[in-house]
């Protein structure tokens, strides 16, 4: 990174579209010119070692800029240009503890989540991630460590730059639909009428713009669950918390949901998403947190979390695999391919080297990895993961054998 009292300029190695989309929509809003910029034909970029799990803002010493800030723009903390100090974590969780009745629901979790990443939040029920959001939201407070929000304590203003979509949803069933949202606009601040065209603008883009004027009551399971879910859009909030928010939606409705959370993310927004869809987190997130019972058991990009808890094996497709392979261990069928279980000292690429020697005709050849929904029963009941085993086996629900009674306010 080159720096001069007019410029920073960040070298780029990626051409991701949204990635370059986020890049430059949050340089627009931190009073970057960035026309001058195209006009140099410099372009947002960033070198690939300098990322942490796909983020452009990981880390602030290599992060710079293509374009002049305009004049006048200075930070408030260091006096220097805004935009020069980009980087570091939009939501930060610091050694976080909450207890009832003697019992830690939540205990010393720490996590940080960088802007406009998609980032999961997992466990299963009872581990405590509903007490943890409340606490983020600054429902409750925690009894010991911080969260902060952009550098600063949540609380009082800070708060109205989140927006949470909590598992138990609630509209005003005889309200308008546009009414409805509107007021949750103005709840965030907007002017009446600023409210209402946001209201109408987001019904637009969800395709229920014909609906506006109708009950709430009128609509669909799924429409409503739309609706829901355009309450936590309004008034662009900087962190958005959504948990289970593709229950209801059909197929075409959550792609929908999908491509708007990717035009979100491409503006700069940060997401934590809570959720039992695994498949939804490998494909949207970035990284994941589990907990269970309050403890923190994995943590880290998910492509990462997939490598570390794979098996020592490859997945082939093939019409067929010669009863014996040297380096495999173990042959047996796996979605219409072929699982190989290498021999400890075997590896991916000598197996692939004595299959192409034999003339087997291979479609594909991939590392094994295990989807995340393995991992997560894998860690809670054999206890592998990072708290080795101390937060013992998934909490139950009340009433099943072996349950502990719920805690008061309890962890969810």
């Amino acid at each position: 990174m080159t720096e001069t009292p007019d410029t920073v300029r960040l070298l780029v190695d990626d051409d991701d579209p949204d990635v370059l989309a986020a890049v430059r929509l949050l340089l627009k809003g931190e009073g970057f010119d960035v026309a001058a910029a195209d006009r140099q034909n410099v372009l947002p970029t960033w070198r690939a070692e300098s990322l942490k799990n796909r983020n452009p803002f990981a880390q602030t010493a290599e992060v710079g800029l293509g374009c002049a800030p305009r004049a006048g723009r200075r930070s408030r903390r260091s006096g220097r240009a805004r935009g020069a100090t980009i980087g570091g974590a939009m939501l930060e969780v610091r050694d976080v503890v909450k207890t009832y009745d003697g019992r830690a629901v939540v205990n010393r979790v720490s996590f940080e989540v960088p802007p406009g990443e998609i980032f999961a939040l997992l466990g299963p029920n009872g581990a405590g991630k509903t007490t943890l959001i409340r606490m983020i939201t600054d429902i409750l407070k925690p009894d010991s460590g911080e969260i902060r929000l952009d550098g600063q304590p949540v609380g009082g203003d800070a708060k109205r730059r989140i927006a949470y979509l909590p598992e138990e949803r609630g509209l005003y069933r005889r309200a308008k639909v546009v009414e409805a949202l509107a007021y949750y606009g103005e709840l965030k601040g907007l002017a009446r009428q600023a409210a209402r065209q946001a209201a109408l603008d987001l019904l637009a883009r969800v395709e229920l713009r014909e609906w506006a004027d109708k009950q709430v009551q009128a609509l669909s399971k799924g429409m409503q669950q739309k609706v829901q879910l355009c309450t936590t859009l309004i008034g662009d909030p900087r962190l958005l918390i959504l948990d289970e928010p593709f229950a209801g939606l059909d197929p075409l409705n959550t792609q929908l949901f999908e491509e708007i959370l990717h035009e979100r993310r491409a503006a700069g927004c940060t997401v934590l998403l809570s959720t039992h869809q695994m498949n939804k987190v490998e494909e949207l997130c970035d990284r994941a947190l589990m907990i269970n019972r309050g403890f923190m058991v994995l943590y880290g990009a998910v492509r990462d979390i997939r490598r570390e808890y794979a098996d020592h094996a490859v997945v082939v497709r093939t019409e067929r695999v010669p009863a014996s392979v040297p380096g495999v261990e173990r042959v047996e069928p796996a979605n219409g391919g072929w699982k190989l279980t290498l021999e400890p000292q075997a590896t991916p690429q000598s197996v692939l080297g004595a299959l192409v020697a034999r003339g087997v005709p291979l479609e594909s050849f991939a590392i094994a990895t295990p989807p995340l929904e393995d991992i997560f029963v894998k860690v809670v009941r054999e206890g592998r993961g990072l708290d080795h085993g101390q937060s013992g086996p998934p909490t139950r629900a009340p009433g099943e054998a072996g349950s502990e009674p719920a805690a008061k306010g309890g962890a969810r």
